[in-house]
């Protein structure tokens, strides 16, 4: 079956069982169920509600509209690998954002993963201005290799590990970022900043009971996780939270007041840890 969207807005929805859609160029592909589509020159792809839709994009192809996984089921965006130079993933509602890779962009909605296998020089992770929980952990503890941002309850992207930086983003909400794990073999700098709202940040909890995780709290406001081999550089948050595994407060390189509560809880230099 071969099916040409012409010049408008067109959309093509998908039937109500799993489908694998394939866009292999500019507005232009395959949907795959027990039948085989070809289509050109459609702007929007919309998969089935409650059904298992998976979207491959090849490394140069593009959409000009919208990739629809449909509410509820089990939908994923796969993008085939290629090196750039920037990669930024944006997060604008639940299971919805974009993906801005090698002068083309990528919106979609009703995702739940998206997996990017190309690999870029810098990251960057965009929250929205709501109030975000944001996760950053090591895609794969079988593999080296990747990383996963995961931002609020459904909205998740693995991609491999940055060769220079990664970035994530908060905007104005009062924002969380927990530090779950991070991949051994990455290299890049690591930076979480945060431009508004009252903002936490959660510690990890280390599988070796030795281990220990450094934080260092600045005057400035900024701070920094050491992590085993790596380190995380903060900005913008109000309060640090240990995980449960052995953490070390540092202050800042100044005379300094410390203001110390219960259960390891405090205050230096006009920012909380606990």
């Amino acid at each position: 079956i071969y099916f040409d969207g012409g010049s408008g807005a067109s959309t093509l929805r998908g039937p109500n069982t799993d489908a694998h859609w394939e866009i292999t160029g500019t507005d232009e592909g395959t949907l795959q169920t027990s039948n085989f589509l070809e289509f050109t020159n459609v702007r929007n792809l919309h998969g089935a509600d409650d059904s298992k839709d998976v979207f491959l994009m090849a490394a140069n192809a593009s959409i000009a509209g919208t990739l629809d996984g449909g509410l509820a089921g089990d939908d994923r965006l796969i993008l085939e690998g290629t090196s750039h130079q920037t990669v930024t993933y944006s997060n604008t509602g639940l299971n919805s954002g974009s993906v801005e890779r090698g002068g083309h962009r990528i919106d979609f909605t009703g995702m739940d993963i998206v997996s990017d296998l190309s690999t870029a020089s810098e990251v960057f992770i965009k929250a929205t201005n709501d109030a975000d929980v944001v996760h950053l952990k090591d895609a794969d503890v079988n593999t080296n290799g990747s990383t996963t941002v995961q931002l609020s309850a459904l909205n998740q992207f693995t991609f491999p590990n940055p060769t220079t930086s990664l970035t994530i983003e908060l905007f104005t909400g009062d924002d969380t970022f927990t530090l779950e794990s991070l991949d051994p073999s990455i290299d890049a700098t690591i930076n979480v900043v945060s431009t508004g709202g009252e903002d936490q940040v959660f510690g990890p909890t280390l599988s070796d009971p030795a281990a220990v995780t450094e934080w260092t709290l600045r005057d400035d406001g900024t701070a920094e996780i050491d992590l085993l081999e790596d380190s995380i550089e903060l900005s913008g948050f109000e309060t640090f939270v240990g995980g449960q595994s052995v953490d070390r407060f540092h202050g800042p390189d100044t005379t300094t007041r410390w203001v110390l509560g219960q259960l390891g809880a405090g205050e230096v230099a006009g920012i909380s840890f606990a």
